[in-house]
């Protein structure tokens, strides 16, 4: 988005998931180009440091959609302060600036100073804007005309900010932006097929997945058939029906009419395996365009490309890999089923199915494009596959099939491949040559007449047309104009239909992030203080045999009712820290020693007494809030502990968890998800949060519980996190750029730098003063008041702040007071061992195997009956095939026949 001349642009969140170093120098870059182009940036940004925050000019400051700000960074706080915000001296301008309006700014309002006695409300705070000198400033430049010259000479290139482009009419930039597309069509179908095959050339386990899949199928399926289409052939006997030709077709024998039926079943039985193998790829692989959606509405509002280059430019790059997935499978199915070894016949079988794959890829991709979720384009997906399967002749024969149907069997892309290619297996090269006069006489009379074998295997019994290779051609007649027409419908669904996720509005009257008083209620657990000494842990190089450490000789202590959290740069080692002591590690190797309360670590024990939440947890969407937490619950609270005893009590220890994580408001809300709406990011943070809390573990491990969250739902957050490490639990959390309040509430610190090296392990202190101590009295720069501590000591260690940029901080710590005292809590808590604490558990599971099998029946039966969309999907698609099956099986009077009863030859045909 920085690269093109586009006056505006726009960045949503771009800070999440890093830290705030990287955070600075992307958004300096922003800035400095925005600058440089004399262009408008519009930055949200989450948690942003006081570094970054400085950078802007300018700040829109918003709550519950109101704008309670709108005017430069400098005079924002001094604008609240004549409201009676005074800004805390722990606290940067950011953080200040978005929890005023929260019920946090109740604690920075000063009555005496403001013009109201109470804290101000989200309308209220809009209302005293709106009267500001400010907001009558704003109404004032917006009738002003323009200051700013938008001709082609106030336009910097972006890549090139010394040159300034000139157009030859003199055209401004803003007819320049009234044109819909910067690139002529074709330029952008040359850009797009250029991208898309870049992307998959890149892609290579994808494509080496692809070719062996395929190559798997295609001789596992050939070899149920092995040799059965050969003609002629041992294997099958068909050359006892090639030498009954070769003897003027006398009398058939039983032998040679087996060999006769053998023949044509096993080839069309390919053939239409073929056909069937490639249209069930097709379905399995159109749900996942689903999610490729996002991504080009994203690229059509900014204009990138046309709609139809678009849709000409994916399908021109997917010829590769279909070309190759089609050969894959192909080539060994062919050979090994037995069809007509003839170049000719060979080249025009793979160029069916190639066309045939793109004519069902153009067809699935309108229900990708048009079908608002996966379940609908899998659901109608697979009843289409159905009646497709069922219509293209080798179920029902063409002979045999209802005249109601007929017109089905005709527009059936299956039907036109499978004709073809059994026209161009009967009618090749093998198969010329074998005919013959034959006579046959019987009670009606005599008939004579020409067998030709290729022929009559196409018309008798299936009927279907023999009437020369042409078919061959009606086939891609066929084919080809049925691509370009549902191509043609693909691209109106990308131009005028836009399928937004339905995102239903939180009630109102819904308190979020509230805690009520309730009676206390915990269950017993053993306090733990876990130890770790030098951890090593190294992987295998991706690209070479060469061992990579990515923590080296790390130790520490997490010890019980306190929070510890794990920070560092990008790549630093700290979720890989974490997942080694949480025993979440399947590959590499591990060096050293983890211990709890002195006792070595055992895997069941440790993990049924551990809880671990993701970075992005993922919850049933159908159930709610409490019934997730509560399924926890039983599952993970043994009910044979006799301090938890009946079902009851893991309730009342539910509702307890339920007021820690103040969810109690939202207990009966159901999970949703993002597309189609529910409960908000921070929300199911504290829900994930919710569920391992709910097995009451002794030590609770959170990676980047803050991440994706603004600083009021990060405070919400971590305040739950120090109410369960007020209970005597154990918190370890990774985080990223946290605020001077959220980092204020930890106990403990591990600070790594990259290559999983240690800087800093100690107690933080009040205001993080030990911190801050122990850095500058190494050389790092003095602090700045209302600095974030986080943020700066980020900085310090990477050598930002430090007067001596040589400072190894890794090789400091080591010789420092702070890891001396760091081995001797270790030693403390290994001497203090007590056999009462130690952590043992007699089963791998809390719960008896019928009790889970009880809960997890419970709980799907509860998803489906929530699923209204699903089971109404498999019942109409049920129905539907019922109705379809029977309906090409039903007898109807024929009004051009006088009977309506079967004849042998349609029996035969009808059940194959």
């Amino acid at each position: 988005m920085m690269v093109g001349q586009s006056p505006v642009a726009c960045a949503d969140e771009i800070s999440t998931g890093l830290d705030a170093a990287v955070t600075y120098d992307i958004s300096s870059s922003i800035v400095k180009f925005a600058k440089a182009a004399k262009t408008t940036r519009l930055v949200s940004l989450l948690q942003p440091g006081p570094e970054t925050f400085s950078l802007f000019d300018e700040v829109i400051l918003l709550a519950e959609g109101h704008v309670i700000y709108a005017g430069p960074i400098d005079d924002a706080v001094p604008y609240f302060a004549s409201l009676g915000y005074h800004q805390p001296n722990t606290m940067d301008v950011a953080d200040f600036l978005q929890s005023v309006a929260t019920p946090d700014g109740a604690m920075m309002f000063v009555p005496e100073e403001s013009p109201v006695d109470e804290h101000y409300s989200a309308y209220n705070f809009a209302e005293a804007f709106r009267q500001s000198p400010r907001y009558a400033e704003i109404l004032a430049e917006l009738k002003q005309p323009p200051q700013h010259s938008f001709s082609r000479e106030g336009i910097v290139d972006e890549e090139r900010p010394g040159f300034h482009p000139r157009s030859e009419d003199g055209a401004t930039v803003m007819e320049d932006m009234k044109r819909p597309y910067m690139n002529p069509f074709w330029t952008s179908v040359n850009l797009l097929v250029r991208r898309n095959l870049t992307l998959l050339k890149r892609d290579k386990e994808f494509i080496i997945g692809k070719c062996i899949e395929n190559f798997g199928m295609g001789i596992g399926m050939a070899l149920i058939f092995l040799q059965s289409a050969a003609f002629p052939s041992g294997v099958n006997g068909s050359d006892k029906l090639a030498e009954w030709f070769e003897n003027g077709c006398t009398k058939m024998s039983e032998e040679v009419a087996i060999a006769y039926d053998k023949l044509l079943a096993g080839t069309y039985s390919s053939i239409f395996l073929t056909a069937f193998h490639i249209l069930l790829g097709t379905l399995t692989g159109t749900p996942d365009e689903v999610d490729q959606r996002a991504i080009y509405y994203k690229h059509a509002d900014a204009r990138f490309f046309q709609p139809g280059a678009f849709l000409i430019g994916r399908q021109l790059s997917q010829l590769p890999l279909l070309a190759l997935e089609i050969s894959a499978f192909g080539i060994p199915f062919y050979l090994i089923s037995g069809l007509a070894l003839e170049a000719r016949a060979f080249f025009v079988f793979l160029a069916i199915l190639i066309v045939y794959k793109f004519a069902l890829k153009m067809l699935y991709g309108v229900l990708a494009q048009t079908l608002p979720k996966k379940a609908n384009v899998q659901g109608i997906g697979t009843f289409l596959y159905l009646l497709l399967t069922m219509t293209s002749g080798f179920i029902v024969y063409p002979a045999a099939m209802p005249y109601y149907w007929k017109w089905m069997f005709w527009v059936n892309p299956m039907m036109w491949s499978q004709q073809g290619m059994a026209t161009n297996q009967f009618l090749s090269s093998k198969y010329s040559g074998y005919t013959c006069d034959f006579s046959i006489e019987n009670a009606i009379g005599e008939y004579n007449g020409e067998i030709h074998l290729g022929k009559n295997a196409l018309e008798d019994p299936r009927g279907w047309q023999s009437s020369g290779r042409e078919w061959v051609a009606y086939t891609f007649a066929f084919l080809l104009p049925y691509t370009l027409l549902f191509g043609v419908i693909t691209w109106l669904a990308l131009k005028y239909v836009r399928i937004e996720p339905e995102r239903p509005h939180e009630e109102e009257g819904i308190s979020i992030g509230t805690k009520k008083k309730s009676e206390e209620f915990d269950i017993p657990f053993v306090p733990v203080d876990l130890s770790f000494e030098q951890l090593v842990y190294e992987v295998t190089a991706s690209t070479s045999k060469d061992k990579l450490r990515l923590l080296n000789e790390v130790s520490g202590a997490f010890r019980a009712g306190r929070m510890c959290a794990l920070m560092g740069s990008s790549g630093a080692g700290k979720t890989t820290l974490m997942d080694v002591i949480a025993m979440r590690k399947t590959s590499g190797s591990i060096e050293g020693q983890i211990e709890l309360n002195g006792f070595a670590q055992e895997r069941v024990s440790f993990l049924r007494s551990s809880g671990y939440v993701e970075q992005f947890d993922v919850q049933q969407p159908e159930l709610t809030v409490r019934e997730t937490i509560e399924f926890s619950a039983r599952l993970r609270l043994d009910a044979n502990d006799p301090a938890i005893g009946s079902d009851e009590r893991k309730m009342a220890f539910v509702d307890n968890v339920l007021d820690t994580m103040e969810l109690t408001d939202i207990a009966q809300l159901q999970v949703g998800s993002f597309e189609e709406g529910g409960l908000t990011f921070e929300q199911r943070k504290r829900l994930a949060i919710a569920c391992e809390l709910a097995g009451s573990p002794s030590i609770i491990f959170l990676d980047e519980p803050t991440s994706g969250l603004d600083s009021r739902g990060a405070l919400v957050v971590i305040r739950a996190m120090r109410r369960i490490a007020d209970s005597g639990r154990t918190v370890v959390a990774t985080i990223h750029q946290p605020s001077a309040a959220v980092f204020e509430m930890f106990d403990d610190l591990i600070l790594l730098k990259k290559g999983g090296n240690v800087v800093f392990f100690g107690e933080l202190g009040d205001e993080s003063c030990k911190m801050v101590e122990y850095f500058e009295s190494r050389g790092a720069q003095p602090i700045d008041k209302q600095e974030n501590p986080a943020a700066w000591v980020l900085r310090a260690y990477a050598g930002e702040h430090t007067s001596n940029d040589d400072v190894d901080w890794a090789e400091l710590y080591k010789s420092s007071d702070e890891a001396a005292k760091m081995r001797e809590q270790i030693e403390s808590i290994r001497s203090s061992a007590d056999i009462k604490q130690k952590i043992t558990f007699s089963s791998e599971f809390s719960t008896p195997s019928l009790e889970r099998t009880r809960l997890m029946c419970q709980r799907m039966l509860r998803i489906y009956r929530r699923s209204a969309s699903y089971n109404m999907t498999r019942l109409m698609v049920a129905i539907l095939y019922a109705f379809l099956l029977g309906s090409l099986i039903l007898r109807l009077p024929d009004p051009n026949k006088v009977g309506s009863t079967w004849t042998d030859a349609e029996v035969v045909g009808l059940i194959g």
